[in-house]
């Protein structure tokens, strides 16, 4: 994070990622009663530089156009100096969510749908904002080049952190899981 955790200069932006976690119950497939939650992963294409096939959650670098759009401008028409707010940040992000959602599966979720989770930045100085979303039923998928699949991953292997994921992806869930499941109680 920045020293002043309220503001983000633009350069620091290369090392800022969003990622969207969603969740949909699993029913039993003898009884239909809710057996368990499942997450979705993407899982990393074999091109990748980091983690060639390793599940991670859909998600990926927020870009200038997504700030772009927030404020209407092509930001190089704006003083190389700027300064953002996290809250600008956080919208960003959560715009970056729902493009990348987009770009790896073809899914469109309705405005609204996502919300904020968590806001970490690991050791590396990387920024991760994650946004959730309870979904109803297992969407319609398709997979585009930018992943070499989808797996639903069981949450209770997430919560006790036993799958292997991108690095970071683990923690990420975990935290936003939390989040969810405080929103349900």
């Amino acid at each position: 994070m920045p020293k002043n955790p309220n503001i983000l200069p633009l350069s620091d932006l290369k090392k800022y990622v969003s990622r969207a976690v969603l969740r949909v119950p699993s029913n039993h497939p003898k009884t239909g009663e809710l057996d368990t939650n499942e997450i979705l992963a993407t899982l990393r294409p074999s091109w990748s530089k980091v983690g060639r096939y390793l599940p991670a959650l859909p998600g990926g670098k927020i870009e200038v156009s997504d700030f772009e759009d927030l404020i209407g401008e092509k930001l190089e028409d704006l003083d190389p100096h700027l300064i953002l707010t996290i809250d600008q940040l956080l919208m960003a992000g959560l715009a970056a969510a729902e493009r990348e959602l987009y770009e790896e599966l073809g899914l469109i979720l309705t405005s609204g749908l996502l919300s904020f989770a968590d806001l970490n930045t690991n050791k590396s100085g990387w920024t991760t904002v994650s946004y959730v979303a309870e979904l109803p039923e297992k969407p319609t998928l398709l997979v585009k080049p930018d992943s070499a699949g989808t797996v639903w991953m069981d949450e209770e292997r997430i919560k006790n952190g036993s799958p292997k994921m991108l690095p970071g992806n683990l923690g990420t869930a975990r935290r936003s899981l939390k989040v969810l499941d405080s929103q349900i109680e």
